[in-house]
């Protein structure tokens, strides 16, 4: 053959030199000689160059993919893809070639040009003839080659995890009230020091031999039992008085009885002062008592400098578990956010302490008369212990920042502390706070009046936060007064309008209400909606919108109208829930006049009620599905009856209810972590020591590397932005919009081993193993407020499991075994809930329980035989304790995961069980 038969004149340059002996002619007449526009590209041919082989080299590397092989030919070089992508043809650096029957072609060649070729790996068409070659006649090229690695330096490798990168926390460490307001209060005295450690040490030996604390007035001798009243009736002459009430506990005064004299107010308040003090001094003794009467004549004396430094604190004495950011000290309440009231914090005598605290306000008026703002705000912050007076009195002289660094360091509401952070220009923080306890809304109101740019940052704020959520409906709204965002509130949603089913439905109500104009250009997705036979779901969430709505607008009424019929359709048919007050309020306020007058009156039949599995009168029993033909490591439902599929190293795909893959992500998981929303997810890698984290959004398909963390324990669920992990000893709450960095909660000096961590879209519980027993921590969600906190078990109980729900009830599990009258062996375990509720389960012959888990009112069972394997599983309502499911799986290590009351029973072989126990039913999966 010649290349001047084969017309290769430009695109071939310099090949007369080379060998032809691969090439073959064909005589025919191809129409469309190249591939035009978006083409499924399965490689590129790159002619020989004439003079510049480093850049077709170049070029080469540049379009490599993973899976590609690269061969030599005669007449240039085939850069063979794996799979073939997507490619606009005239960005190609070479000539892109799609496949045609088996081969590839660099033309779209019809099937009559096609009956006319000698078979052949590759077709390529020049001056309209097709020359086709065969990959056996080529020469594999290793690219690898190419690449100089002289001056790149190579060292050895170590240990990653050394490396994990620690969370940064951006909060400063606490400080006194002293220390805020800048020296301006002068320091405790000595004497104070000394007194309030004699206190609480005299208060501590009193709680650890278990004694009540002592009662005032029993321990200065001569004055024992009634010596305050027989003071007082000696006394009471000089004082014109006929009896002397002694004040009770809560008693605040001591009140004379009407007569016709007036005992002078200074013997009284001495007699009461007396009467204060020799209480404390049977309590501490006569030295103690007689530093109070130091600290009351000073007050009285007027001499507020001194006074002040030894005057004793009245506030509270818990301490906080604020910890909100930094990495805080130990602390022994873990409120995060508490009302902090004032309260006897140092155990002092009622009276006395009703008696200081008007010294104290009195005190605080003369130095805010004064215009001392700063020994004010001492009074009221470290001596009444009124924090959020204190607070509020800094606001009044404009003292942002001092306000806001005291309400972080009292954990006052999150509200408070992020309205007090815009203030004061500290926005990080404000931000950290506000996304850890989701308090955008309540912070946006504070501000609003007082200053209304500040609001309209924090909407900004608070709309982002809610679209990295995926709560993009939500995110509209919060934006949708900043009328300079509404171009970004049409971004979102669109985003919400691509998620489909409930959430595209409650996006179209939105729209037809904040852009009715827009609406015309959504008619197939309405139309789609509509006649869709599955998306009676989606309907009915529109419907719920639209009932919703308080303003209509002409496309609501238009949008309601069209639905109206159907959603008629489908609660006739028993496909929705609607009441008949529903419906009329949407046929009053969107049907037309026409849809109005031929509607019959309204009967719908009732829904059938519906069979939860706890109701069931005997076991009900199903069958593992059968074997699929891919594996998977973890798996999550997500909303309109599709799930995600964790498969190790092959990445995550999301698979509809019949098995079929509808997308997939190149993202390594082992396991899945998934926002309350079903929106976003994380992607966990195991990688030797340390676990790769990659978020993902499953309906903008984003993908994020968030880089790697060592993790202990970590949560199975979050709120689309922070993440529980247990990581080095510490307990973080992470910040996963962006990386593993950010820290928006924390708790450094743990009480224990953390030894679970459950967590639930309103709870979460951490059970530590401490050196005292196990104990937990039950905290509430978003706001995280520690409901609760305690042991597992109590001095003298015993379990060999311990099991904990999300809603922090312990169940106590203690297994055995006995033998029957006919000399058979069973075993079986006693399940011991709250208060006093206790059931058996007895297994069958050769069964053993290989795990047990617990979800809400089920516990879970696992049963195998002697080697461990699954053979079956139990599902046992635990207020009854009985058992109302078996779920057959034999020969094979089955996992199961539980949220949202959905139990999802999966292995290795690509197959699915997920059992919802509020309807009894169970559906089977297999991945295909």
């Amino acid at each position: 053959c010649r290349v001047a038969a084969m017309g290769l004149k430009a695109p071939m340059a310099g090949m007369e030199h080379k060998p032809m002996a691969l090439l073959e002619q064909h005589q025919c007449n191809i129409r469309r000689p190249i591939f035009s526009g978006l083409q499924p590209v399965a490689g590129i041919w790159f002619p020989d160059p004439a003079d510049d082989d480093a850049r077709v080299r170049q070029q080469i590397l540049v379009a490599w993919r993973k899976g590609a092989d690269l061969h030599r030919f005669p007449g240039g070089l085939l850069l063979r893809f794996a799979d073939a992508e997507p490619v606009q043809c005239k960005l190609s650096p070479g000539w892109p070639l799609c496949r045609v029957r088996a081969a590839l072609a660099s033309a779209p060649l019809t099937e009559r040009e096609m009956d006319g070729l000698a078979p052949a790996d590759l077709y390529l068409v020049t001056g309209a003839q097709v020359t086709p070659l065969r990959i056996a006649d080529s020469t594999v090229v290793d690219a690898a080659e190419w690449i100089d690695l002289e001056d790149i330096p190579l060292h050895d490798t170590f240990d990653f995890a050394d490396t994990v990168a620690v969370p940064e926390t951006i909060a400063p460490p606490k400080r006194a009230v002293r220390e805020v307001l800048g020296g301006a209060v002068p320091p405790p005295s000595e004497a104070q020091s000394r007194f309030l450690a004699q206190l609480a040490a005299r208060r501590h030996s009193s709680e650890g031999a278990g004694r009540e604390t002592p009662r005032f007035g029993g321990g200065a001798p001569g004055l024992r039992g009634g010596g305050i009243g027989l003071m007082s009736a000696l006394l009471a002459p000089l004082l014109r008085l006929r009896s002397v009430r002694t004040p009770g506990p809560n008693s605040t005064t001591v009140s004379p009885r009407q007569n016709s004299g007036v005992a002078p107010q200074q013997w009284r308040q001495w007699l009461s002062r007396f009467a204060m003090i020799t209480r404390l001094s049977g309590m501490l003794g006569w030295r103690q008592a007689a530093y109070m009467r130091k600290v009351l004549q000073l007050f009285d004396k007027g001499d507020l400098g001194e006074a002040l430094r030894h005057a004793i604190p009245l506030g509270d004495d818990r301490e906080s578990l604020g910890q909100s950011f930094g990495t805080p000290g130990p602390r022994h309440d873990l409120s995060l956010s508490k009302t902090q009231g004032p309260s006897t914090g140092i155990g002092l005598d009622p009276d006395l302490d009703s008696h200081l605290r008007k010294l104290y306000r009195a005190a605080f008026e003369r130095l805010d008369q004064a215009g001392r703002i700063d020994e004010a705000v001492f009074v009221l912050a470290e001596l009444l212990g009124s924090h959020q007076e204190a607070v509020d009195y800094l606001l009044k002289h404009e003292r942002t920042q001092q306000a806001a660094e005291l309400a972080l360091s009292w954990d006052l509401p999150a509200e408070t502390i992020v309205r007090l952070l815009c203030l004061s220009g500290d926005w990080d923080r404000a931000m950290q706070v506000a996304r850890r306890d989701n308090a955008f809304a309540s912070a946006v109101i504070m501000l609003e009046k007082q200053r209304p740019e500040l609001a309209r940052r924090l909407r900004l704020e608070w709309a982002q936060a809610l679209a990295e959520r995926g709560d993009w409906v939500e995110a509209v709204d919060a934006v949708w007064p900043v009328k300079q965002a509404r171009i970004k509130a049409a971004d979102w949603l669109q985003m919400a309008e691509a998620a489909g089913g409930a959430l595209e439905a409650r996006a179209l109500v939105q729209r037809a209400v904040l852009l009715p104009d827009t609406l015309e250009h959504h008619a197939e997705r309405i139309v789609a909606l509509r006649d869709d036979p599955t998306g009676y779901g989606a309907r009915e969430e529109l419907a719920r919108a639209l009932l919703a709505v308080k303003a209509t607008s002409a496309a609501a009424t238009g949008l309601g109208g069209a639905m109206l019929p159907v959603l008629l359709a489908d609660r006739l048919s028993g496909h929705n829930g609607l009441t008949k007050k529903e419906f009329t309020q949407l046929i009053k306020r969107y049907a037309d006049k026409l849809l109005k007058s031929d509607l019959p009156t309204l009967s719908f039949p009732p829904l059938p009620p519906p069979r939860p599995l706890e109701q069931a009168s005997a076991p009900l029993q199903w069958d593992a599905p059968v074997a699929g033909l891919q594996p998977m490591a973890d798996v999550v439902c997500l909303s309109d009856g599709q799930y995600l599929i964790a498969q190790g190293e092959a990445g995550m795909a999301v698979v509809c209810s019949q098995g079929t893959e509808k997308r997939r992500y190149a993202v390594p998981s082992d396991r899945l972590v998934i926002s309350d929303n079903r929106r976003i997810v994380l992607g966990l890698a195991k990688r030797d020591s340390v676990w790769h984290v990659t978020r993902v959004n499953l309906v903008s398909h984003d993908v994020t590397d968030l880089g790697v963390a060592a993790l202990e324990h970590f949560a199975t669920g979050f709120d689309g932005i922070g993440w529980t992990i247990v990581s080095k000893g510490h307990l973080y709450v992470l910040d996963t919009t962006h990386s593993l960095r950010d820290v928006l909660w924390h708790v450094s000096d743990l009480p224990g081993q953390v030894m679970t961590l459950h967590r639930s879209e309103n709870d979460e519980v951490i059970t530590f193993e401490s050196p005292s027993g196990p104990e937990y921590w039950h905290y509430r969600l978003p706001e995280r407020r520690l409901s609760e906190r305690g042991a597992l078990m109590n001095p003298g109980e015993s379990a060999d499991t311990i099991l904990i729900r999300p809603n922090a009830i312990p169940l106590y599990v203690s297994m055995g075994s006995r033998q029957g009258d006919d000399g058979a062996s069973g075993t079986f375990f006693t399940c011991r809930g709250a208060g006093s509720h206790t059931f058996t389960i007895v297994l069958p012959e050769s069964r053993t329980v290989t795990s047990l888990d617990v979800h809400q009112d089920w516990l879970v069972a696992g049963l195998g035989d002697g080697d461990g394997h699954h053979l079956e599983w139990w599902l046992i309502h635990v207020p009854s304790g009985t058992v109302k499911a078996k779920v057959m799986w034999p020969g094979f290590e089955t996992k199961l995961r539980s949220a949202n009351g959905v139990f999802l029973f999966f292995d290795q072989r690509g197959r699915i069980l997920k059992v919802t126990p509020e309807d009894g039913s169970a559906s089977p999966l297999v991945l295909k």
